[in-house]
């Protein structure tokens, strides 16, 4: 006889399921960075190890940073999208299964301004902007400001053609900046369980 799943049971395979995707996130946050950091750090080396540095090359360095957190705010929002549906939804709906009032809420602590909670959010949200966004910047800053003097020297072409790819990626970095801490801000608000009749709508 095939055993017959409660809605507890199909709440807490979601709930699994969920958190097993955020862990994974984490991880591909991780990695993404560590990949951007590395392909950068190895063109810079490329770059100074030759007699010249080319401008153009010197200006694949923000493009590569500007992908890096472009794929790193990819993987946050998966994060933070399913850590609000455990909050809102999930997590009070498993509660109100098993009869549990008041029950201990993880997503909701770690949201928290107040307290350790956040003073750890607080830590958290500073050194995940700097490794995600303020490092790279002024690594891109100095790497574009070279490839704009180099293009003087090499000609006027160049110098327009410079100019050009510099200016589009100051915008693409206002909109990548804005994006981090959007995402920042999300993963930092504090939640409040959506009502019954919502849930399900």
């Amino acid at each position: 006889m095939a055993e017959t799943k409660t809605p507890f049971d199909a709440l807490k395979e979601e709930y699994v399921s969920l958190r097993s995707e955020i862990a994974q996130s984490i991880s591909f946050q991780h990695r993404i960075l560590l990949a951007g950091y590395g392909a950068s750090g190895a063109i810079v080396g490329i770059l100074a190890s030759t007699s010249h540095l080319s401008w153009i090359g010197l200006l694949v360095v923000p493009f590569v940073f500007s992908a890096m957190i472009a794929l790193w705010t990819v993987e946050c929002n998966r994060m933070v999208r399913a850590s609000y549906y455990i909050g809102e939804i999930l997590w009070p709906e498993i509660c109100r299964q098993v009869g549990l009032a008041n029950a201990p809420d993880w997503e909701r602590w770690i949201r928290k301004t107040d307290g350790l909670a956040g003073k750890f959010g607080l830590i958290q949200d500073r050194q995940q902007q700097i490794a995600v966004w303020v490092v790279p910047a002024v690594i891109s800053a100095l790497c574009a400001g070279s490839a704009l003097w180099d293009s003087m020297e090499t000609g006027k072409g160049s110098l327009i053609a410079g100019s050009f790819a510099v200016f589009a990626q100051l915008l693409l970095w206002m909109w990548l900046v804005y994006q981090v801490q959007f995402a920042s801000r999300l993963s930092k608000s504090p939640l409040t369980p959506l009502p019954l009749e919502e849930r399900a709508s």
